[in-house]
């Protein structure tokens, strides 16, 4: 499996099971285009390095 440094399998499985009527694919495609999904996407990548740190500290 190849390494996922910013845990996106971790925020791509996070964004769909909280917008179950979404993807995080379409996100990534909106946020090309709208300044409001490209603030959301980045929100969510925040959250998801956050988790990450913290479990890696212990």
């Amino acid at each position: 499996m190849k390494a996922d440094p910013d845990g996106e399998h971790v925020l791509r499985a996070e964004y769909e099971r909280c917008h179950p009527d979404d993807t995080f694919e379409a996100l990534k495609r909106r946020a090309a285009f709208s300044k409001e999904d490209r603030r959301l996407l980045e929100d969510w990548r925040a959250a998801i390095r956050a988790r990450m740190a913290a479990r890696a500290k212990g």
